[in-house]
């Protein structure tokens, strides 16, 4: 990353940060949304999204690079929680 973009390391590291800062924001978020919309509507629109920014690998700018890790984060963020959700209170799964 270094090479292709050439830059240091400390702003090549940027880009798992802005990715990890994206999951931390969108567990927030689309649990919001969740409880707004619905949380089989959200985990489909949080795929839909996470899909369409798994091409942050493939932006020619560092600059979109990071964006891009962050909506995928964003994404990833919002379905990790709601998933979750799902599967704890699914009505043919027991209770704990």
């Amino acid at each position: 990353m270094e090479a292709e973009y050439g830059v240091t390391s400390a702003h090549a590291a940027l880009v798992p940060f802005s990715a990890i800062a994206g999951t931390v924001t969108g567990s927030v978020l689309w649990g919001a949304i969740a409880d707004l919309y619905g949380r089989k509507a959200s985990i489909l629109l949080s795929a839909v999204m996470f899909v369409g920014t798994s091409i942050c690998g493939a932006m020619p700018s560092l600059g979109w690079h990071i964006f891009m890790c962050f909506l995928m984060g964003l994404a990833a963020g919002g379905m990790l929680p709601v998933t979750y959700a799902l599967l704890r209170c699914s009505p043919n799964r027991p209770p704990i």
